[in-house]
């Protein structure tokens, strides 16, 4: 009957219970989140290689796919590193793994294979948190931009480093540190006639090559600092 009389405990129960079924929902699809991003996590820092994942990308993503080509383009000239995701040192960002858990309900599959972009300093090499980029192996020899944090790179690193990317590179630096170092030296203090200058000049200029040829060398290879050509994409230090 309308009238009849309401027992508050009875609500209060009710009540209560219709709560608790909402909190223990709630928590049950928390735990599965948190249980998908911990299993992501492994698998960032876990040994998949190769084992990439061909993704059908949609036209509008075509712009965050890129060939190994052109990682290894960028490596060299600004002196970074392409590496697996289990090389990488410190902490992945709760962001990157929440773009990972979309990019696998959206394409409804499982990513295997990461790597990392990055400044050597962020790798854990063997005997041998600036700028990350994120990558998914989609491809023999394609990856997928996922995610990037940290600071961009600063424009002088690529002037900087331009003589370690490649034997080459390190020779027309040295002939370009001796010719203005030779130019620059005043060869009035060796007494040199003005009409020898020239000659004088192209023999100091010649030393002058083969002097920072060799110690730029020899630095080098104490300090174990092999050319980016080559260490681009090695986990060792020396790049062997």
């Amino acid at each position: 009957m309308i009238l009849n009389k309401v027992n508050i405990e009875n609500e209060l129960l009710k009540q209560r219970d219709n709560q608790q079924d909402i909190l223990n929902q709630f928590y049950s699809i928390f735990s599965n989140e948190k249980a998908k991003e911990q299993e992501i996590l492994q698998r960032l820092k876990g040994n998949n290689y190769s084992q990439f994942s061909d993704l059908k990308i949609d036209e509008n993503e075509l712009s965050k796919i890129f060939s190994i080509a052109v990682i290894e383009k960028i490596c060299v000239k600004y002196r970074l590193r392409f590496l697996h995701s289990k090389h990488f040192k410190a902490d992945f960002p709760f962001e990157a793994i929440i773009k990972i858990k979309e990019l696998e309900k959206k394409y409804s599959t499982e990513i295997k294979d990461f790597y990392v972009l990055a400044p050597f300093s962020v790798f854990d090499l063997k005997d041998i948190n600036e700028d990350p980029l994120l990558f998914a192996k989609v491809g023999e020899d394609n990856y997928y931009l996922i995610h990037k944090w940290g600071n961009d790179l600063n424009f002088a690193r690529s002037i900087l480093n331009f003589p370690f990317r490649s034997i080459y590179h390190f020779f027309v630096s040295n002939i370009i540190l001796a010719f203005v170092f030779s130019m620059s030296f005043p060869l009035s203090v060796l007494n040199v006639k003005t009409e020898d200058e020239g000659m004088m000049r192209l023999w100091f200029c010649t030393h002058c090559l083969i002097a920072f040829f060799s110690f730029f060398l020899f630095m080098g290879s104490l300090t174990f600092k092999g050319f980016s050509s080559n260490t681009w994409n090695s986990k060792f230090y020396n790049g062997n």
